[in-house]
């Protein structure tokens, strides 16, 4: 059983709202984090791992309080869960901020 690429499916979600910032998500992680460009992908669950610290990195540096928004950043859970979660509570935090980005 092939494993699924969570990322892109990320991508494919930021993609259906803002084509920008799934373009900065492909730049700043996909095309830049080593399991995602040479490969093989680490299981589900490392993928969530991996992408959580990315994003919980971006977003606690803004400079708005963003622990609300943090804590729907779980490592343990079903990736369809945790892409639904993404949509409904990080998105819009996601494209109002753009990021990713360098610098905040």
């Amino acid at each position: 059983m092939a494993t699924r690429n969570v990322a892109q499916e990320l991508y494919d979600l930021l993609h259906r709202y803002d084509y920008q910032a799934a373009e900065r998500w492909r730049s700043f992680f996909i095309d830049s984090h080593p399991a995602w460009r040479h490969g093989p992908l680490p299981v589900e669950n490392e993928q969530l791992r991996a992408m959580n610290k990315f994003w919980r990195t971006q977003i606690a540096l803004l400079q708005d309080n963003t622990f609300d928004i943090r804590r729907y950043l779980v490592d343990d859970i079903d990736p369809n869960a945790w892409l639904s979660i993404f949509e409904r509570h990080i998105l819009r935090m996601v494209i109002e901020k753009q990021l990713p980005r360098t610098t905040l």
